[in-house]
């Protein structure tokens, strides 16, 4: 299978380190993968960082040299998409941080469970005080090991 892995950045690099340096956690498998880095924050880029990051991690960088905003950016990678052949878009934030490992084979098995189903979530963390961790509902369907 063809899968982009594509992480959306706002230059923010303390988050942004975390979330790469978290990717030893990310099994891919056997699959064709290109992985993609997008920053929509030129103002105060340093794009030779991004470029370590890139060359470091593998990461095909897309840097803009406007801020867009994200949903424009997400808009412009879902029209692109559409020129493409991937199977599979695995799609992070630069703030997201794997805790666990994680099987792209597995995200893959659930999603191919259901031709309804159009994304797999992955479970969020508590970032404030106010919140609490995810639970389990009763609504929640079994899919193998994951709801």
């Amino acid at each position: 299978m063809k899968i982009l892995h594509v992480i959306f950045s706002t230059n923010r690099l303390r988050y942004l380190t975390k979330t790469l340096d978290s990717l030893k956690y990310l099994d891919y498998g056997n699959h064709e993968v290109t992985k993609m880095l997008v920053d929509d924050y030129p103002r105060t880029r340093n794009d030779m960082i991004f470029e370590l990051f890139g060359k470091m991690y593998g990461f095909q960088l897309v840097l803009n040299e406007n801020n867009f905003g994200l949903s424009v950016t997400w808009s412009w990678l879902f029209e692109w998409l559409k020129t493409q052949d991937y199977d599979y878009i695995l799609h992070q934030e630069d703030d997201v941080v794997l805790l666990e490992p994680i099987k792209v084979d597995d995200l893959i098995q659930v999603l191919e469970s259901d031709e309804k189903m159009a994304s797999v979530v992955l479970q969020r963390q508590p970032w404030y005080f106010h919140e609490e961790p995810s639970k389990i509902e009763e609504t929640d369907t079994k899919i193998n090991q994951f709801y």
